[in-house]
């Protein structure tokens, strides 16, 4: 994350540090055990539904997120 960070931004702006604070673990962690994305595609690949199904299904009207970033930043490539 930090080093993506860094292609968006300048290097100087971006603070290491504030990967570390307990606000950022604590997203970073609960996104990954906890978040709709996680949830949907563990869903996805115990049952093979359509990810569009499975949105419909298990997320009353909220949106998933991870597909489309990922569709957009397929293409980034940054050495």
């Amino acid at each position: 994350m930090m080093s993506f960070t860094k292609v968006f931004l300048s290097a100087d702006e971006v603070k290491d540090a504030t990967f570390f604070e307990s606000c950022g673990v604590a997203d970073l962690i609960t996104t990954c055990y906890g978040g709709r994305n996680r949830k949907v595609s563990e869903a996805f690949a115990k049952t093979g539904k359509p990810l569009e199904e499975l949105e419909a299904e298990m997320l009353n009207g909220q949106k998933l997120q991870g597909p489309e970033t990922a569709r957009e930043l397929q293409g980034i490539n940054h050495n």
